[in-house]
């Protein structure tokens, strides 16, 4: 578990983290992935998805940034969300999911959320991380 500890601004921040976890964190959509092209039509949403999303939530310290990285890929598959699962797949990869992981986790979700949308997802992870 991470410890936590509020900063000067107010914000709570991890103090010991993972160098791995730490790199994951901070990219967020204006930090190297596909949807940096955000920032130059809607720089609030950046900034709130960055400073809400990324610094706070996926900074808690309750979950691992691989457990929410698995949470994240089956919730986004539950409500099929394919057009996100690409960015989350490459995160839970760098979280430290391994490809046998998620797709465990993504057919046990073909039970209670469907198999299409189990299908697709499966079909998101090939497309993503290769066969």
């Amino acid at each position: 578990m991470m410890d936590r500890s509020l900063s000067s601004e107010g914000r709570y921040e991890s103090v010991h983290r993972d160098a791995r976890d730490e790199r994951v964190v901070r990219r967020g959509l204006d930090g190297g992935s596909d949807d940096g092209h955000y920032a130059a039509i809607a720089p609030k949403f950046v900034q709130l998805t960055n400073d809400v999303v990324f610094d706070d939530l996926w900074r808690r310290s309750d979950l691992t940034l691989r457990d929410r990285s698995l949470v994240t890929i089956v919730a986004l598959a539950a409500i099929g969300d394919d057009d996100q699962l690409d960015f989350y797949l490459r995160r839970g990869i760098e979280s430290g999911l391994t490809r046998s992981q998620i797709t465990e986790a993504l057919t046990h979700l073909g039970f209670y959320a469907g198999w299409i949308r189990a299908t697709s997802a499966m079909t998101a992870v090939t497309r993503t991380l290769g066969k």
